[in-house]
């Protein structure tokens, strides 16, 4: 006994107090609180840095489905498909960028209605950052130059 009612405990040589539920001392609540702060603070970034990574990469196969899916469109419209910045800036852009993301070409290229596509850029840009795709010859692939990250 420690005295004034309180026992001690065995454990870690601690008076608690005896007449109670033998819940948890403020001082305990206090230092899971603490331990769970710091233990979000260093888990929060690098899963916000994963889900935004998740979401540039979602955008980016979006776009380069749309850019595979070229020469089928223009075999089925039997015309000729011009991508460039007006045409990408038209009501009807032949490529759509996905939700807060921004579509530029800085060189004209196109495919033909016979399905051939010329080679190509396009950069896909969103909050500065930019991602190049590159576009080749003649069935319209879509790559990237180098893996960001």
């Amino acid at each position: 006994m420690c005295g004034c009612g309180l026992s001690r405990d065995t454990a870690f040589g601690l008076c608690r107090a005896t007449g109670g539920g033998g819940g948890y001392t403020l001082l305990e609540l206090l230092v899971v609180l603490a331990i769970l702060g710091l233990v979000a603070a260093l888990a929060v970034p690098p899963l916000l840095r994963t889900v935004e990574a998740w979401q540039r990469q979602a955008a980016i196969d979006e776009v380069m489905e749309q850019v595979r899916g070229l020469p089928m469109r223009a075999r089925a419209l039997g015309r000729t498909i011009v991508i460039d910045a007006d045409s990408l800036a038209s009501g009807e852009p032949p490529l759509r960028a996905p939700g807060g993301w921004t579509l530029e070409a800085p060189q004209s290229w196109r495919v033909n209605g016979n399905g051939a596509c010329e080679a190509g850029e396009l950069l896909l840009v969103a909050s500065g950052r930019e991602v190049p795709l590159i576009v080749h010859a003649p069935f319209c692939q879509p790559r990237r130059p180098a893996l960001d990250e």
